[in-house]
This record gives structure tokens, C-alpha cells and sequence, in this order.
């Protein structure tokens, strides 16, 4: 089985500077996405984690 690279953009307000790659199962099938954060502790400082994104506090 092949595994897809995705190539994750640059994250602006991230800690790590870019965006994660994270697998989810919807059903059967296997999706990957690219999220900038998952907790507020991915975002830098005066930013937190909104529906994936490192937004202003």
C-alpha cells in the first residue's frame, strides 16, 4: 500500500513553522490533512488553536 506524502504549507503562527500532517480513518477510507495546530500550545504566543488554524487571541 502507498503511502501519499502531502506536502504540508508553511505555518505562520505555529511554533514549529509548519503545518501538521494528520491521518484521520473516515469509515473504511484514510484521509490525511494538513492541520496548523490541534492545541493552543502548537500556536505562538497570543495565538490559539480555532478549527485548526493558530488564530489571534
Amino acid at each position: 500500500m502507498l503511502k501519499n506524502i502531502i506536502d504540508c504549507p508553511p505555518c505562520e503562527n505555529c511554533v514549529s513553522g509548519y503545518a501538521k500532517e494528520v491521518t484521520t480513518n473516515e469509515g473504511d477510507e484514510i484521509i490525511q490533512v494538513c492541520y496548523e495546530c490541534l492545541f493552543d500550545s502548537a500556536c505562538k504566543e497570543g495565538y490559539v488553536c480555532d478549527e485548526h488554524e493558530c488564530v489571534p487571541e
